[in-house]
C-alpha cells in the first residue's frame, strides 16, 4: 500500500513538473506571471497601510485581519447584504476587496452597491475587484470540447449554482468596468486582463480609487 501511495506521487510530481515547464516554456506565459508577481507586491503594499478592510462575498475564503463578510457563509464575521452596508459608517474603510463577487449580482444590484462602497471608504480608499473576463471566457468556451462545455465551460458563464448565491447574473470586461467605476466616482489605479495567470476561469483584475 505504502508503495502505491508513493508511486503515485511520483506520478503526480512528475506530471505537475512536466506542464509547469511547458506552461514557462511560452515567453507570454513568463510575462504574464513576472507582471502577476508586480501586482501582487501592490496588493501587499495596500493591504499593510490599509487599517479597515472589507472582504465582500467572502465564501469559505476568509482572510485575517478583514472583516470578512457573505451573506450565504454562516462562518462570515458578518452576513450582510453587499448593496447595503449601513453599519459602517461614511468614509470609514480603507480597502474594499472582493473576487468573484460581482457578477453574482444583477447590473441594477451592482450600481447600488459601488455607490455604496464609495460611500463607505475614505477618500483615496482602495477597491480591488476580480471577476471574469466575458470576452475571453466566451472565447474559451467555443474551444473546448462538447464534454467540457457543459461541464466547467457554462459554469464559467452562469455560475455553479449550488445555491441560490452562485448564479451569475452579470458579466464584464476591462473596459466596461473601468467604465462603470469612473461614472462612479473612482481613479483607476491598474487594470490587468490576466489575474491571476493560471485561474481556470479567464479573470482580470481592477484596483480603483476613490477620488478625494
Amino acid at each position: 500500500m505504502l508503495n502505491y501511495l508513493a508511486n503515485k506521487f511520483k506520478l503526480i510530481a512528475k506530471k505537475i513538473t512536466r506542464r509547469n515547464i511547458i506552461f514557462c516554456l511560452n515567453p507570454k506565459n513568463i510575462y504574464f506571471l513576472f507582471k502577476e508577481k508586480k501586482i501582487n507586491f501592490l496588493l501587499n503594499e495596500i493591504r499593510f497601510k490599509s487599517k479597515v478592510c472589507l472582504h465582500l462575498g467572502c465564501g469559505q475564503q476568509l482572510i485575517d485581519g478583514y472583516i470578512n463578510i457573505d451573506l450565504h457563509n454562516k462562518k462570515a464575521d458578518k452576513n450582510l447584504d453587499v448593496c447595503d452596508l449601513k453599519e459602517f459608517a461614511d468614509e470609514s474603510v480603507d480597502l474594499i476587496e472582493n473576487h468573484h463577487l460581482i457578477e453574482h449580482l444583477s447590473f441594477e444590484e451592482a450600481k447600488k452597491a459601488f455607490r455604496e462602497w464609495k460611500r463607505i471608504l475614505k477618500p483615496n480608499g482602495w477597491l480591488i475587484v476580480t471577476t471574469p473576463h466575458l470576452e475571453r471566457v466566451m472565447e474559451l468556451w467555443k474551444r473546448l470540447n462538447e464534454q467540457e462545455k457543459w461541464n466547467y465551460g457554462i459554469k464559467m458563464i452562469y455560475g455553479f449554482q449550488d445555491n441560490v448565491g452562485l448564479f451569475h447574473k452579470s458579466g464584464y470586461t476591462p473596459k466596461r468596468i473601468k467604465k462603470i467605476l469612473t461614472d462612479e466616482g473612482f481613479g483607476i489605479e491598474l487594470l490587468w486582463d490576466y489575474y491571476p495567470v493560471r485561474r481556470k476561469c479567464p479573470t482580470f483584475i481592477c484596483i480603483a480609487r476613490k477620488k478625494a
